[in-house]
C-alpha cells in the first residue's frame, strides 16, 4: 500500500508589538520569518537590543529605556510609558486578528 504524506512546513514570524497606552497607540507589525522557534527568539533578542540602542540617542535626559530580553520599556519624564514587544508567533496566527472586507 503507498501513502502519499503531505509534509507542512512551519515557519516563526517575530511579530513587533507597540503599545503607547496614552496615546492610543496598539499596533503589531510583522517581521521576519524563521524556520525554527529557537531562530525566531533569537531573532527576536537581537532586534530588540537594535531598536533600544536607536532609541537612547534620541531621548531627553528625563527618558529612561529598559531591555529586557525581547521587550522593550520606555518611560518619559512626563510619567507615561510605552512599550515594544517582540513576539514569535506560527506564521498561520495573525495577532491583528480577522481583516474586514
Amino acid at each position: 500500500m503507498t501513502r502519499n504524506c503531505a509534509v507542512l512546513m512551519l515557519a516563526w514570524v517575530a511579530w513587533t508589538h507597540a503599545t503607547f497606552p496614552s496615546k492610543d497607540i496598539d499596533q503589531w507589525t510583522p517581521g521576519g520569518a524563521t524556520e525554527t522557534l529557537d531562530e525566531c527568539k533569537q531573532a527576536a533578542v537581537t532586534s530588540a537590543s537594535d531598536i533600544a540602542s536607536k532609541f537612547r540617542p534620541q531621548n531627553d535626559p528625563g527618558t529612561v529605556v529598559t531591555r529586557t530580553g525581547a521587550v522593550i520599556e520606555m518611560a518619559f519624564a512626563s510619567g507615561e510609558k510605552a512599550y515594544i514587544a517582540i513576539i514569535c508567533l506560527p506564521d498561520t496566527v495573525d495577532p491583528r486578528g480577522m481583516k474586514e472586507k
